[in-house]
């Protein structure tokens, strides 16, 4: 698995219109329909960090990217995976052989995670955090674990009560997926979750630039 994480940056209009043009009509759609800016450059430079990656992991010239009926994205004709999240100022996207999916989430004060947690978070997960010292914290790393495995399995956020995320892995219709909390973002929740083991892959951060021109993380099994 690799995974790239890019902050947010400005584009002229040059720039966003030549990198809008290369993602999905779909997403296409999407990003002009934003009210605000950075939601669009989220969308568009998200997108074209994924075709970046599939192109230089993957060797993949003609990428062409569907989606399912719960509106995530796949490639139909390819043995490749990826998935993009992005908040706040960063945007990621994770690669693999294997089914894969990311989340990243800005802790945002103005949410409510009592209520939230509720509707969200299993009793044993609820009682954890109330049981936490830091309630908001443990709030977050919960949810980023759910929405990855939820990515990762390509299904809707209806699941979320359904899946019980544990520190490495979850159970989800009776198949295993494997989890990992990535730290070093401070203010953000960041997780991964693949049907590959990952519980001993590293995360280093690399001078390398991608195509966008931002730095990237690397997570080697």
């Amino acid at each position: 698995m690799i995974i790239h994480a890019a902050e947010l940056i400005e584009l002229n209009s040059g720039q966003y219109e030549s990198l809008l043009r290369k993602i999905p009509k779909e997403k296409q759609r999407q990003a002009d329909r934003f009210r605000h800016r950075q939601d669009s450059l989220r969308t568009v430079l998200g997108y074209n960090l994924a075709l970046t990656m599939l192109e230089k992991y993957f060797g993949m010239k003609q990428i062409h990217i569907e989606f399912n009926p719960y509106g995530r994205p796949y490639l139909s004709k390819e043995n490749a995976f990826f998935s993009i999240s992005h908040s706040g100022k960063w945007v990621v996207c994770a690669v693999d052989k294997v089914p894969v999916g990311i989340d990243i989430q800005k802790q945002f004060q103005v949410w409510d995670i009592w209520s939230v947690g509720q509707e969200a978070l299993t009793e044993k997960e609820y009682d954890r955090m109330r049981r936490s010292a830091d309630s908001r914290a443990y709030f977050f790393d919960c949810w980023c674990r759910k929405e990855a495995a939820i990515k990762c399995i390509g299904k809707g956020l209806f699941m979320m009560r359904e899946i019980e995320t544990g520190k490495g892995s979850c159970m989800v219709e009776n198949k295993r997926y494997y989890l990992k909390q990535i730290k070093g973002f401070s203010g953000y929740s960041f997780a991964v979750c693949s049907e590959g083991d990952i519980s001993n892959c590293q995360v280093e951060i690399s001078p390398l630039l991608n195509a966008i021109g931002q730095p990237y993380l690397k997570v080697r099994r």
